[in-house]
C-alpha cells in the first residue's frame, strides 16, 4: 500500500511525465490533424501590417474545409469555435466586428481546381 501512496504523492507533485516517444508520437499526431494550420499555409497571408475580418477569413475557410476536409462528412466547425482557434494564434480586437491582426486571403476558390490557389 505504501507503494501506491508514494506514487500518488509523485504524481501530484512531477505529474504525469510519458516517454518521449508517446511525446513525439502525440506531437506528429496533433500536427496532421491540425487542418486550421494547413488552411493558413495553403491559402492565408502572413503580414503583420495587414488586417483582416472575423467574417471574410471564415468565408474562406468553410468554403476551405468543404473542399479539403468535409469529404470525410466532418461538420464545418461554427464560426465560434473557428473564432476560438484563430484568436491563439493572431492578435484579435473588437471594433464593431472582430478583426484579425497579421493575417489575410484574398484567394478566390475555384472548385475544379479543388481549392487550389486562384488569384484575381
Amino acid at each position: 500500500m505504501a507503494w501506491l501512496v508514494r506514487g500518488c504523492l509523485e504524481w501530484r507533485r512531477v505529474g504525469l511525465d510519458p516517454p518521449a516517444v508517446v511525446k513525439e508520437a502525440t506531437q506528429r499526431y496533433r500536427a496532421d490533424e491540425d487542418y486550421l494550420q494547413d488552411w493558413i499555409d495553403e491559402r492565408c497571408v502572413l503580414d503583420p501590417y495587414t488586417e483582416s475580418p472575423a467574417s471574410k477569413l471564415y468565408e474562406n475557410f468553410s468554403e476551405w474545409y468543404v473542399l479539403r476536409i468535409n469529404k470525410n462528412s466532418k461538420k464545418t466547425p461554427s464560426q465560434r469555435a473557428f473564432g476560438q482557434m484563430l484568436s491563439k494564434r493572431f492578435k484579435r480586437e473588437k471594433h464593431g466586428t472582430y478583426i484579425y491582426y497579421g493575417i489575410d486571403c484574398d484567394e478566390v476558390i475555384d472548385e475544379q481546381d479543388h481549392g487550389q490557389r486562384s488569384f484575381d
